[in-house]
């Protein structure tokens, strides 16, 4: 079952970001402020994407085209991209590319008889190499972490990475002609299902996407995490009046339990959460205790507060669209 596509955030194409016709183009009159383009939305990315992302080799993405005012653009046109990727549909202001070979292009826009050019933007292609179930809304899950999914309603993204770059990150991808076959539950979105009352279990999702053969990814639903773990490279110490990001994993059989909800709260200073994150300040030396919770556990970190201007610790986490590092199904 495929589900239509939901577009997410624009970017603006080379006429709309410099204000100029590009090098070796000529540009139509009608369009001097440029066009915008609106990619697909990536279940578990923030903001949904940030505009087309990467379309996975042998699978689709469908990009909304639209004017200065974020309008869908009402002018006729004709849309044309070569080498990494293909047009392979246009339907009123969206148009359907289909990934060919690894590498960019430009998808351009331009008016149909004489081909000047509206805008244009540089889109590209990876083939896929890695499926996996992911968080359906943006969450740091530590590098190389299954993830599980809290009983009840569960929202299951299935995530799409291309190549490993050197330092072993990956790339989401898009595919919104891949097929969702869920034992049990509804496909909501190209890349999303829901399981309604999801009892603790197993639950088998059978995916093919772009030119891969079918496989399935078994979900596992837990009752609750047993334990709330704050990540690796977290700091012990922090500076005064600068914010320091906090990550915590809920864990079930290994696994970070993704759907719950979060509540943080310090001895002194002041903290705002984000997601399974929180932003820590202190307000003077001493020490500062901040205690998570989630799914009905919890856990502290104390730290010790003082005057300094270093480098703030590195989190080896990941926030997507970049993934997991070099494992394969």
């Amino acid at each position: 079952m495929v589900m239509g596509s939901v577009l997410a955030g624009c970017l603006a194409g080379e006429r709309a970001t410099s204000g100029e016709c590009p090098e070796g183009e000529t540009c139509s009159s009608a369009t001097p402020d440029g066009l915008y383009f609106r990619g697909t939305t990536i279940a578990g990315v923030l903001f949904g994407g940030l505009g087309p992302e990467l379309t996975a080799v042998g699978g689709t993405q469908v990009i909304g085209i639209e004017d200065e005012a974020s309008q869908p653009f009402t002018l006729p046109f004709e849309a044309t991209a070569s080498g990494a990727l293909a047009i392979s549909a246009v339907s009123g202001t969206e148009v359907t590319v289909e990934g060919i070979l690894s590498g960019e292009t430009y998808l351009r826009i331009a008016e149909p008889r004489t081909q000047l050019l509206y805008d244009r933007i540089l889109v590209g292609a990876q083939p896929l190499e890695l499926l996996e179930l992911a968080p359906p809304i943006p969450e740091v899950v530590v590098a190389g972490t299954a993830v599980a999914f809290a009983a009840g309603d569960a929202d299951i993204a299935i995530a799409l990475y291309g190549p490993a770059d050197e330092a072993g990150a990956r790339r989401r991808l898009v595919d919104t002609s891949m097929t969702v076959d869920p034992a049990a539950g509804t496909v909501t979105a190209w890349d999303t299902v829901r399981i309604e009352d999801a009892a603790p279990g197993i639950y088998p999702i059978n995916v093919t996407a772009a030119d891969r053969t079918a496989i399935t990814l078994e979900a596992e639903i837990v009752a609750a995490p047993t334990s709330l773990a704050a990540h690796p490279g977290t700091p012990t110490r922090l500076v005064v009046e600068r914010e320091e990001l906090v990550c915590f994993s809920p864990l079930a059989n290994g696994k970070h339990v993704v759907g719950l909800a979060y509540s943080y709260s310090v001895d002194v200073g002041s903290v705002l959460p984000f997601g399974n994150c929180a932003s820590v300040k202190a307000f003077a030396a001493g020490p500062l205790t901040l205690t998570a919770t989630a799914g009905g556990v919890s856990t502290t970190v104390t730290f010790d507060a003082g005057p300094g201007s270093g480098a703030r610790s590195p989190q080896r986490t990941r926030w997507n669209p970049v993934g997991p590092g070099d494992r394969a199904r």
